[in-house]
């Protein structure tokens, strides 16, 4: 940074840069440090702003579905989160979340009655069609648009085939484009799980209300 005198000579004035202050690289130094400081606190405004919407609005929806489902609500508190838990015939049901920069909701169900099966299914995506491509192998049930659009994983491909009717098919092909919702079978617990929050009451209930119905699939087909 420089001090700048005014010279007069045989012409007309001019400026020169004539000498370089230690105090005034400290004056900048602080003033953008200072700036520095602000943006960073600005941020985390905005960001701690956002969250704490996104985080009302899915208080809200929880209070919602505490009356609709007569479930226990729990606020949360420091680190932890809002949760939900009810019965659905004998299941236990928890809807828990991950808050932050990588927000994750899940929907937790333990089965009353355990399978020893396993199955995974999620959206399919680029990364996936190159696995594919490569040779990775997940199980195809001969439905064009299904086997096109998830990647499907499992134990038992029979049980699999008679667990996707055409309803269950369906379903998921909505709540894995829409949601990009995962679904998670290993023995007695089944997950379904997103990367976002509830933030309105007929999303909760469709994702939701999914989860049940596939509750209902896996005990009829589980009795035969």
């Amino acid at each position: 940074m420089v001090i700048i005198y005014k010279i007069k000579g045989r012409q007309k004035d001019k400026w020169e840069n004539i000498i370089t202050t230690p105090m005034v690289d400290q004056t900048f130094y602080y003033f953008f440090l200072g700036l520095l400081i602000a943006l960073v606190a600005f941020t985390f405004f905005l960001l701690a702003h956002y969250y704490h919407k996104q985080e009302s609005k899915y208080m809200q929806v929880l209070k919602y579905q505490q009356s609709k489902r007569n479930a226990n609500f729990s606020k949360g508190f420091f680190l932890k989160d809002p949760k939900l838990e009810f019965f659905y015939g004998g299941n236990e049901v928890k809807i828990d979340a991950i808050i932050g920069r990588a927000t994750i909701t899940f929907i937790e169900v333990k089965l009353a009655h355990p399978t020893d099966k396993k199955m995974c299914i999620y959206k399919e995506s680029y990364i996936s069609k190159i696995g594919k491509t490569l040779g990775m192998k997940d199980i195809e049930i001969g439905f064009d648009d299904f086997d096109r659009n998830v990647v499907l994983k499992g134990s038992d491909e029979n049980f699999i085939r008679r667990l996707l009717s055409f309803d269950i098919r369906e379903k998921v092909l909505g709540i894995t484009d829409k949601f990009k919702a995962s679904i998670n079978l290993n023995d007695d617990l089944l997950i379904i799980t997103f990367p976002d929050l509830f933030q309105d009451e007929q999303s909760s209930d469709e994702l939701i209300d999914f989860s049940l119905k596939l509750v209902d699939r896996i005990e009829e087909i589980s009795k035969y």
